[in-house]
């Protein structure tokens, strides 16, 4: 996984690790606000990403995909919550957009080539 995502490879899902997964994503989150940062948005590979903030915990489950290449969809994740926030959108929005635009990313191979794949526009 990415710096920024509390888990392993994109396979942890078929071993039973994303509860797991999401559980050590939640305690970072909850743990991050106690300390004084407003929201944390946690990316948990192909279990999606929690998000924590003044509104509770929300937990953003990916869709089911068959990936090619992983490579990039974090960046793909980033990318996509900061245009949704840019937009206007509230972070949890924004978050739900990011997870299914990293979900259709990792289908083609490639980083940036999958990004247009993901977004519509090949």
């Amino acid at each position: 996984g990415g710096a920024g995502e509390a888990g392993g490879a994109r396979g942890a899902d078929e071993t039973g690790e994303a509860g797991d997964r999401d559980a050590i994503a939640t305690r970072l989150g909850i743990a991050l606000t106690r300390s004084g940062v407003r929201s944390v948005v946690v990316t948990i590979g192909s279990a999606g990403a929690v998000v924590v903030g003044p509104s509770g915990v929300t937990r953003l489950s990916a869709p089911r995909t068959d990936a090619v290449d992983t490579t990039g969809a974090g960046d793909a994740f980033v990318g996509a919550c900061t245009a949704a926030l840019a937009a206007g959108s509230p972070l949890v929005d924004a978050a739900r957009t990011a997870v299914a635009f990293a979900a259709r990313s990792v289908q083609r191979p490639g980083a940036q080539a999958s990004y247009a794949h993901a977004a519509g526009r090949e």
